[in-house]
């Protein structure tokens, strides 16, 4: 077998590796005249919306709604609603406010953190914060929470949120400093009250403290970019309220305690959510423990602009 290796070395080096063809030359330059180009009619808007992507048609967005989920605006993003509105001042960050609350001075305002997103989850931090000065009484709300979005399917998610309650108020009101439209007295009643209110307030107080907590259950499924269901439910777990008054110049000394459990509180919507590109409007109806409290979270309209996105 050794003397037969030479001869197949022999062979092996006389069998000429097969050529290829060579590549084709190139086609030959088209010669243009521009005197013979036609000139095309002039583009008209109806023209440009005929190209114009539909929204319809293009795939979901899941990160499209913010304000029941734990997602949040783009940097840079405004969000205009009827009841808030809202900031994306940095990335994932965003802040929001009630301006009519704001002109009663009810100073008010939401912050959102999307501080985690792990695969198809996110994880928010947020809090809301309302101060109400009334000349000498104060009162404040606080109510930090968390927030998660899951997606089990591309068109589905689910977002559960949490949140601690704390009401604190102390003081004694001064009618003087409240906006005419937060109470009902009349011009004649508010002068008498005008009167003695000097004297009710030196001897005077009011402390009320409450505290509790309240779940959050919503889901949406989103058909295309522009349509979705959302079904929203919210209530309050529990909550107690005590406070105390004391107003001796009208023989006023009393005590108070007021529980408020998940039965008389529960708010149950089902909305039609139609999210164009600049206008997002939501339509439905529901049930509420409080009568037409459902109408705020099953109804809704609000404009964006700004954003990396809206540009």
């Amino acid at each position: 077998m050794w003397m037969l290796l030479p001869l197949v070395c022999v062979a092996m080096a006389q069998d000429p590796a097969p050529e290829t063809d060579p590549p084709p030359p190139p086609p030959p330059p088209v010669d243009l005249d521009p005197e013979q180009a036609a000139k095309l009619e002039d583009i008209t808007t109806e023209g440009l919306e005929y190209f114009e992507p539909k929204r319809h048609l293009l795939p979901q967005e899941p990160f499209a709604q913010t304000d029941f989920t734990a997602y949040t605006l783009e940097w840079g993003e405004v969000k205009v609603g009827l009841a808030s509105v809202s900031v994306g001042l940095l990335p994932r960050f965003q802040v929001s406010t009630v301006p009519v609350l704001d002109a009663l001075r009810v100073y008010n305002g939401t912050v959102k953190f999307d501080a985690l997103r792990a695969g198809p989850f996110d994880f928010a931090l947020g809090s809301g914060f309302y101060v109400l000065p009334i000349g000498g009484f104060t009162a404040s709300y606080m109510s930090p929470g968390l927030t998660v979005s899951m997606r089990p399917t591309a068109s589905w998610s689910v977002h559960v949120g949490g949140s601690y309650l704390r009401v604190r108020g102390s003081g004694f009101p001064d009618l003087d400093k409240v906006p005419r439209p937060l109470y009902g007295l009349t011009q004649a009643q508010l002068d008498e009250w005008e009167e003695f209110s000097a004297e009710l307030r030196a001897d005077s107080a009011i402390n009320i403290a409450g505290d509790g907590s309240t779940l959050r259950i919503a889901t949406d499924y989103r058909f295309n970019r522009r349509d979705s269901i959302v079904l929203n439910f919210s209530s309050i777990l529990s909550g107690k309220a005590t406070g105390d008054a004391s107003i001796p110049l009208l023989g006023v000394g009393e005590s108070f305690q007021q529980d408020t459990s998940f039965l008389q509180s529960w708010n149950a919507t089902l909305s039609y959510q139609v999210t164009w590109k600049q206008v997002d409007l939501r339509l439905g109806g529901g049930y509420s423990a409080y009568p037409l409290v459902w109408l705020v979270q099953a109804n809704d309209v609000s404009y964006r602009f700004g954003g990396e996105t809206r540009r």
